[in-house]
């Protein structure tokens, strides 16, 4: 981080902290579309002074949410975290259909978010199903009809607030914060994965049709945002639409950095269903170095239970890009479902070259 930057930090703990004293929670009636820059007005509450040229700016960029976009059904069960007070995901225990979806967030202004220690900031709770601190209502989605007319509302998504990937050529060489410091730099992307729990909407009872996904960041305007005009991103949704039903879609034509990832849900290619025996630990891998298979390229791999009637990343029981040293994946030390059946996926990292991938399954635990 440069001196320029740290200098045009906004350390804002002591500010959420004030502003939870004085004003309370933020009000859960507030619509995303209708946030405004309540940001001077709270600093000022609390004592203190935007600076002039060094806010942050959060904004949405939807690219990921686009291309890691899945339906699914998924169980759930009456002690699942996602059903525990504070984090209620889901409607009801059991089997639900599920839309998900990554979500990415920007800072795209000068100035730093610094939240420190999540421990000590009363805008945070701890999440048992992600098993560290978020910071609370950090992002909002919904389900949008015919006339933008509102369907489903998520619940107000909390984050754990880090340095994911640099965003922007102004970005900083080094991540700076974590899950235990807290914050978002300057240029940096925070990213949510579509295979982490809680990150989608329970769409059970939505009929089929074309809807539109809105995601806002920052909705409540808690966090000191210099322009709040692009804190909503939006996607077109086809519920129903079989190609969402399975990672073997075509993709979209998008820039590589959306593309190239072990976790986007489409251009995989389905390899074949392997027999296993129900409980016991198994692998699957085109990695010679690792003894197991054979490949050309730069592929990736992933393996799902063979009764999934959608191999997302969120149900896959492995994944893996490069293994042993080599370019070649392999996915092991996982249990066999009780269907006895592996289905097995491959792609090439780099979207839309050439590679091969021969799958050998391992009948146990296989190293490295």
């Amino acid at each position: 981080m440069t001196m320029f930057q740290k200098n045009r930090q906004i350390y804002i703990g002591a500010l959420l902290a004030a502003c939870a004293a004085c004003s309370g929670p933020p009000s859960s009636s507030s619509r995303p579309v209708d946030a405004s820059p309540t940001d001077a007005s709270r600093v000022a509450d609390a004592g203190l002074s935007l600076p002039p040229d060094g806010s942050s700016d959060f904004s949405v960029d939807m690219g990921r949410s686009q291309i890691d976009l899945s339906i699914g059904e998924e169980t759930f069960g009456a002690t699942s975290c996602e059903l525990e007070p504070g984090e209620e995901c889901v409607a009801a225990a059991g089997t639900r259909r599920v839309l998900r979806f990554s979500v990415e967030t920007i800072n795209l202004g000068e100035g730093d978010i610094v939240l420190g220690n999540p421990a000590e900031n009363p805008n945070y709770d701890f999440s048992e199903c992600h098993g560290h601190f978020h910071f609370r209502g950090y992002a909002s989605y919904r389900l949008l009809g015919q006339g933008r007319a509102e369907v489903l509302v998520g619940r107000k998504q909390a984050f754990c607030l880090l340095d994911s990937e640099p965003y922007t050529e102004f970005a900083s060489e080094d991540r700076a914060f974590n899950c235990f410091n807290q914050g978002l730099s300057a240029g940096w992307a925070d990213v949510y994965a579509a295979d982490l729990p809680c990150q989608f909407l329970d769409i059970t009872d939505v009929p089929d049709g074309d809807y539109i996904l809105e995601v806002a960041v920052n909705p409540d305007g808690i966090l000191p945002d210099s322009d709040t005009t692009n804190n909503v991103g939006s996607i077109a949704v086809s519920i129903g639409d079989a190609e969402l039903g399975t990672p073997t879609e075509a993709c979209p034509v998008m820039d590589s950095r959306y593309l190239d990832r072990i976790q986007r849900e489409c251009d995989w290619d389905f390899v074949s269903a392997f027999p296993c025996e129900p409980g016991t630990l198994t692998g699957a891998g085109c990695a010679q170095n690792c003894g197991l298979g054979s490949c050309t390229g730069d592929p990736m791999l992933r393996v799902c239970d063979g009764a999934e009637a959608n191999c997302t990343s969120g149900v896959a029981l492995g994944a893996n890009d490069n293994r042993c040293g080599g370019a070649c994946p392999m996915a092991n030390d996982f249990l066999c479902p009780e269907s006895g059946q592996l289905a097995v996926y491959s792609a090439s990292i780099e979207h839309g070259q050439p590679y091969t991938c021969d799958v050998v399954l391992g009948a146990g635990p296989i190293s490295p």
